[in-house]
């Protein structure tokens, strides 16, 4: 008796979290195209050389790389460096942003030198390269 009421209880239990799970993926679809310019920037978490301690050379890569690509993606939301320079909140995060890249760089440059300059899986320094490129093309520095 105990283990059918066990049973029971499991299968609902199942079937419940189920529901909860897929109920998660059903997203309304608006019309309206997405204003990107006036879409929420969010801050990103300021980095320091006493709280940011890379394990490897991979947590570096993907760690600059990710900086890099978010300093892109809020600098290209703006057709024109004039417009990117008159929103207040995107400027203050590309420079939380260049901050953490500095903080990155130096600290990985510390703790991995040369080590940095080697391709492979996980470390692209020529990703590195096109991302401040690009950045640099738009107006934003890196150094």
């Amino acid at each position: 008796m105990k283990m059918k009421l066990f049973k029971v209880v499991y299968i609902t239990l199942i079937l419940f979290i189920y529901s909860c799970s897929t109920g998660d993926k059903k997203q309304v679809k608006s019309d309206k195209p997405l204003n990107y310019a006036e879409e929420k920037i969010l801050a990103p978490r300021s980095l320091s050389m006493a709280t940011y301690k890379p394990s490897s050379v991979c947590d570096c890569s993907k760690d600059g790389l990710k900086t890099l690509n978010d300093m892109l993606a809020i600098r290209q939301r703006f057709q024109n460096f004039k417009n990117y320079n008159n929103d207040y909140a995107a400027v203050e995060r590309i420079a939380n942003l260049q901050d953490n890249w500095s903080v990155i760089r130096d600290a990985c440059l510390r703790t991995f030198a040369s080590k940095l300059f080697n391709p492979s899986d996980c470390n692209r320094p020529d990703k590195i390269g096109y991302f401040k490129d690009k950045l640099n093309n738009l107006g934003i520095t890196t150094n």
